[in-house]
């Protein structure tokens, strides 16, 4: 079994379900009637929970509150059977949906971006694992001295590092690691320019590339699919029809899977862009904050490495 750890920002998502058949006297506003709450893991902790379902060993690392929410997230934790080091932070990141129908009224937000202590020492020196996944939402739990000491690290332990940041923080360049993932929106502000097509999209990735010393880049482009860039080759992957329920944690559900391959000793680079891309489009054909399970994925178990290929 493969075993991976997720640093980042953990969240916790709520969803509210219901039907609004009426304003609200007192202010011009939709009444929600509530149908259906649940919870689920969000941020680092939905990346976490998708390498689960992949028949993953996940380990998730980050910061949550004292706080009604945080508990929470530790019983999903729990429920999940994900390994874990949680240390405090001020207050619990925490995304509140209102849905009515397929569609989202409003989303409201806790946690602030400044309660987080990015100085915290993520001592994995004594851990034995085969990748490290950062996953930076802007919340404030990576900072450019953990994101050095992590790229050192994963050199000696010779395990892949693969980075989902935030395109408001400019400490990524010069950081050496296996693969960053962005998607069309990301990829733009990174490297300012626009992208129409799959070839803007390869020359935004070809751009980043002599900034960022990654070994290859994924930028993905929502209905339209995905590319994979290395130094070497190019891997475009189109989709011909696609229905769009929810795009909520898809990013997450690719990331895991590309973690998840390239994970192995050896892995087809083609298989595994088409892998992911498929796991985006079954994320995004679901409700909220989706899981996407290995059966899925690779429509049978047992899944073995020549399923995926070696080579290319």
């Amino acid at each position: 079994m493969k075993n991976i750890v997720v640093i980042g920002d953990i969240m916790l998502d709520t969803w509210l379900y219901g039907d609004v058949d009426r304003i609200s006297p007192e202010a011009p506003i939709p009444i929600l009637d509530v149908k259906k709450e649940y919870n689920t893991l969000g941020g680092a902790g939905n990346v976490a929970a998708n390498l689960n379902y992949l028949g993953v060993k996940a380990t998730l690392i980050g910061g949550i509150g004292e706080d009604i929410s945080g508990n929470k997230i530790l019983k999903l934790i729990n429920d999940h059977n994900l390994g874990s080091w949680i240390y405090p932070i001020k207050e619990t990141h925490h995304k509140l949906r209102v849905c009515s129908g397929q569609q989202q009224i409003v989303r409201v937000d806790k946690g602030s971006i400044d309660n987080t202590d990015c100085s915290v020492n993520y001592n994995l020196n004594d851990q034995n694992f085969d990748a490290i996944i950062v996953s930076d939402y802007g919340k404030g739990a990576i900072c450019r001295s953990n994101i050095e000491n992590l790229s050192e690290l994963c050199k000696k332990k010779n395990a892949k590092l693969l980075i989902d940041p935030y395109p408001k923080r400019d400490f990524y360049c010069g950081i050496d690691c296996d693969l960053i993932k962005l998607n069309k929106k990301e990829a733009e502000a990174f490297a300012r320019m626009d992208i129409n097509d799959f070839g803007d999209a390869e020359n935004a990735a070809r751009i980043l590339m002599v900034y960022w010393p990654t070994k290859s880049l994924v930028i993905t482009l929502g209905k339209h699919g995905m590319i994979y860039v290395d130094r070497d080759k190019t891997v475009k992957v189109e989709n011909d029809s696609l229905k769009v329920y929810d795009v909520c944690g898809a990013g997450d559900v690719v990331i895991s899977v590309l973690a998840f391959i390239m994970s192995m000793e050896h892995y087809s680079k083609t298989a595994m862009v088409n892998y992911a891309s498929k796991a985006g489009r079954i994320a995004v054909s679901k409700k909220g904050t989706s899981f996407v399970t290995r059966e899925e994925l690779f429509e049978f178990q047992g899944m073995v490495l020549s399923d995926i290929g070696v080579g290319d």
